[in-house]
């Protein structure tokens, strides 16, 4: 941590729904709804309480995890629904907009 200056900047939560096919090639899919983030300076996990701000409103991300090949119905099931892949970091995108809202005083050129 101290090292390379570590230290507490936002922390987030989401609402988790989670599903597990337990077959050969295990196929795990996730929503997660709510995100929201908060800003902190200290090393203190607590959900409740203010300053939350809600982040990508409305919007839920779907992750889809496999063991061994990508299946067959997902793929179609993609398809159908016309999904796009797209990797999100929910931290880094949380620490952006707080940045961005000028709740944090963190500074992404390394100030």
């Amino acid at each position: 941590m101290n090292s390379v200056r570590a230290r507490p900047v936002v922390l987030i939560r989401y609402m988790r729904q989670a599903y597990e096919d337990n077959s050969e090639n295990r196929v795990r899919v996730t929503f997660d709804r709510k995100l929201a983030y908060k800003v902190t300076s200290e090393p203190k996990v607590t959900l409740n309480g203010t300053s939350w701000q809600p982040h990508l409103f409305g919007l839920v991300i779907l992750e889809i995890k496999f063991t061994n090949r990508y299946p067959v119905w997902l793929k179609r099931m993609a398809e159908c629904l016309n999904l796009q892949q797209q990797s999100v970091s929910k931290y880094a995108t949380s620490v952006q907009k707080a940045c961005s809202q000028r709740l944090c005083t963190y500074r992404f050129d390394g100030e």
